[in-house]
């Protein structure tokens, strides 16, 4: 089958993806799907982003993604980024998309290449992958400047009604403003655990034959609150629970080695595993029984969707979209506005679904069923790629 040009035309549209995220996240899994998807639909596809070289730019390059990367970067030099129009402007005369694709990790990050892109008359989407309000609250940008940006978008899309709602409220936008299109789960996640690399995984870690593992998968950053979760441990290993009890945590950062000393320091360090940064996450579900997510913030969390896809009951923060996802099919706690609180209800849950394997099973069927119907890879980039394309009529 030969190249789709979009709209009938004989040249295909120019889509260019500018974002402040990086690979190693939610925003940069959703980055790579959506440019692997409008290359499929045979757009021409440009990303701006710092540089990186992981097996997803390989892949991408190879699908005919055409990277241009940032002279700074946007997590070191934030305020530069932020502020400086020039290289986004530059970049924009030099490339002439059709279409750009704001995918912010954090909105006012690209405040000042949304604003070069108006001032352009380049038809842009602002994506946002996490909102809260503190970053406008807290934004030294004119607050009518920023939600000009928004106004004037061709489309702002949110990956939770929650996120969505708070920037109708602080820039008093009307309830029809912007869209909700949630996150997903990739295929790998649907799959069904093996059983022999379930046990391989758990000899691996040292988890006995009845033992419980709930496994985290979060960057190491305070706002993953990692501290929750030590906080739960230190109750749990006063309860006769504790030598079933055993948490895998898949990360990476700049919280990590922090984390790793505290564990050490508090003797949790034997029933803890961490994997650092891994690829194949879906693959190291196989040997988990549960799943836990405390962050003090969130958009959509990939990891909690990937969680549910793989059928781990979930338990997560009232936070973000965390409650949409869960709906039904998992255990909200606290949001940590009080640390030992939450850290109390996270406890108590752990322990009484360590006990009640038919109430985890309940769950996880649940659960895989609501990420099968809401939460697919397939329906999401669907609904983006219509967007796209109307867009670009």
């Amino acid at each position: 089958m030969g190249p789709h040009f979009p709209n009938g035309s004989q040249t295909p549209k120019t889509v260019l993806l500018y974002t402040d995220s990086h690979s190693f996240c939610g925003v940069g899994r959703f980055n790579a799907a959506l440019m692997s998807s409008l290359c499929t639909a045979g757009y021409r596809v440009l990303c701006g982003q710092k540089y990186e070289q992981t097996p997803l730019q390989t892949d991408l390059q190879n699908q005919g993604v055409a990277y241009h990367w940032f002279s700074y970067d946007p997590d070191q030099q934030m305020d530069q980024f932020a502020r400086d129009q020039e290289p986004a402007r530059d970049l924009f005369l030099r490339t002439q998309p059709d279409l750009i694709v704001f995918a912010n990790g954090f909105p006012t990050n690209t405040y000042a290449a949304i604003t070069a892109a108006r001032e352009l008359n380049i038809r842009y989407l602002i994506w946002e992958g996490h909102v809260r309000q503190e970053a406008f609250s807290g934004s030294a940008f004119p607050p009518e400047a920023v939600q000009r940006n928004y106004v004037q978008a061709a489309a702002v899309v949110c990956v939770a009604q929650q996120n969505l709602d708070v920037i109708r409220s602080h820039f008093a936008l009307p309830d029809d403003f912007g869209q909700v299109i949630y996150t997903f789960a990739a295929k790998a996640f649907y799959k069904t655990p093996e059983a022999q690399r379930r046990i391989q995984l758990r000899a691996k870690w040292g988890v006995p034959a009845d033992g419980v593992v709930c496994f985290t998968s979060a960057k190491f950053e305070p706002v993953k609150g990692y501290e929750i979760l030590i906080r739960a441990l230190e109750n749990l290993r006063q309860t006769p629970l504790w030598q079933r009890l055993y948490f895998v945590w898949a990360g990476d950062g700049t919280y990590r080695a922090a984390v790793s000393h505290r564990l050490i320091q508090l003797d949790l360090k034997d029933h803890v595993h961490l994997l650092g940064h891994v690829w194949d996450v879906a693959d190291y579900l196989d040997g988990a029984d549960l799943f836990a997510l405390t962050s003090f913030a969130e958009g959509m969390p990939l990891t909690l969707l990937e969680a549910m896809a793989k059928g781990l009951p979930a338990i997560a923060t009232d936070v973000g979209g965390n409650r949409e996802a869960l709906e039904g099919c998992g255990e909200i706690i606290s949001a940590p506005s009080d640390v030992e609180k939450t850290a109390g209800e996270l406890a108590h849950t752990l322990a009484a679904w360590a006990v009640n394997s038919e109430r985890r099973q309940a769950l996880a069927n649940a659960a895989k069923n609501r990420a099968r119907d809401l939460f697919s890879e397939e329906t999401i980039m669907a609904q983006h790629l219509a967007l796209i394309k109307h867009l670009l009529r």
